[in-house]
């Protein structure tokens, strides 16, 4: 699934959409992979760092975020598809509790990153956990 399916159902909009495809969901295990470009034209490595772009690790946690909510959707739906008349997902606060991510790798500008994320949750509390 390209941008234009993950615009009808995530809330976010550039600069902010940090996933740019969804490329594969399973409903057994509730997991989902996605994946970004990351342009060397990104605003972000003119400060991150100038004389040694890196692609900042808490965006990096913001595209897990997003591809959970889109998880969440599909498995809500019970399809990996989206209804001609569907709405945006609504989404509340975020707290991340502990640290959720270790990098082996630094992420340099053009470079394509894919996440896969799985999602632990119940009634009231959703966990996300991506590599």
């Amino acid at each position: 699934m390209d941008r234009n399916g993950i615009t009808r159902i995530l809330p976010h909009r550039e600069p902010v959409l940090l996933v740019d495809r969804l490329t594969g969901i399973s409903f057994e295990e509730e997991a989902i992979a996605g994946s970004r470009f990351i342009s060397p034209a990104d605003p972000v490595f003119a400060g991150h760092f100038p004389d040694f772009p890196v692609y900042p690790g808490t965006l990096e946690v913001e595209m897990i975020g997003q591809l959970g909510l889109c998880l969440h959707y599909f498995l809500k739906a019970g399809a990996f598809e989206i209804p001609p008349k569907s709405s945006r997902f609504r989404c509340g606060p975020t707290r991340i509790t502990r640290r959720v991510l270790t990098w082996s790798r630094s992420c340099r500008d053009g470079k394509s990153r894919s996440w896969r994320k799985k999602l632990d949750h119940d009634e009231f509390l959703a966990t996300m956990s991506g590599r």
